[in-house]
């Protein structure tokens, strides 16, 4: 990309699609409101070549493009709770309902403005410091038509179509048998959507199963300004100090595991069980 900064940041907000993005508050604190990050499972070169990765894992692509092109950058974690977002914004970004949100006594517990505390990039650009946030992707939800209206009767609502599965009843089960009659699959991850598949088929030819339910995905922009990059509603304030020139310097980002093994009197070899290391 010809060492264009802009571009690479364009690049990474277009093309590397945002997972693992949400995790445990591990302070203690049960009454915070706040969206968590998980810790690191892939470096740069694996966030490139899945074409996914958690905010952390993002900002290290870009973080490592960034350099790469002669650009000096380094991460930025802000202070617990100062970046904001709206409801609706991270309702699309993470593609789960938050605005309205009840709790279990039918109370909202969700502000419109969202503590979310996830890491973003700052480049030196130009003299001066441009602030990045590659996992804000631009979301869109867009919704279809209601898919159990296109399914027969007995079968239109999630609960019966479960339970005529657990009755093994052979419309739903034979759609996993292979063309010599074993089956290979049995469980409903794969046959309820060849089951709509086969009834849209049949009775419905006209409708794909592509018009049915929630379409999610990201639109591409490309930004030719750096003002022009999506931002937060609100970030907090940072210091030149602030800057973060490499993750290892960040204590409990990486997620990691121990794993004790020891043999018994008979020999036979056991392992304790997998204990966070943070």
């Amino acid at each position: 990309m010809g060492n264009d900064p802009l571009a690479l940041v364009n690049y990474v907000l277009n093309e590397i699609e945002l997972t693992d993005a949400v995790s445990y508050n591990d302070n203690g604190t049960i009454n915070e409101v706040s969206i968590n990050p998980g810790g690191v499972n892939r470096g740069a070169l694996a966030t490139l070549l899945e074409g996914q990765g958690s905010p952390a894992e993002q900002c290290a692509l870009t973080v490592y493009l960034l350099r790469k092109a002669g650009v000096p950058c380094g991460y930025v974690f802000g202070a617990n709770d100062g970046l904001l977002m709206f409801d609706e914004q991270l309702s699309k970004l993470l593609r789960m309902q938050l605005r309205g949100a009840a709790n279990q006594l039918g109370n909202s517990n969700v502000p419109y403005l969202i503590p979310t505390n996830y890491p973003w990039v700052a480049a030196y650009i130009n003299n001066r410091w441009v602030h990045i946030f590659p996992w804000m992707k631009d979301t869109a939800i867009e919704e279809g038509q209601n898919l159990f209206q296109y399914l027969p009767d007995g079968y239109n609502t999630g609960r019966q179509w479960l339970w005529k599965y657990l009755l093994n009843d052979p419309s739903i089960r034979n759609l996993g048998k292979n063309a010599a009659g074993v089956v290979e699959y049995d469980n409903p991850g794969y046959l309820f959507p060849a089951y709509v598949k086969q009834n849209l088929a049949t009775n419905f030819p006209t409708v794909s199963i592509d018009q049915l339910g929630a379409s999610i995905y990201n639109r591409k922009n490309w930004f030719n300004r750096w003002e022009d990059l999506p931002r937060p509603w609100q970030t907090p304030p940072v210091s030149n100090t602030d800057l973060k020139q490499d993750l290892t310097a960040i204590a409990n980002i990486f997620d990691t595991i121990s794993i004790q093994v020891f043999s018994d009197r008979n020999g036979t070899s056991n392992t304790t069980a997998p204990v966070p290391n943070r």
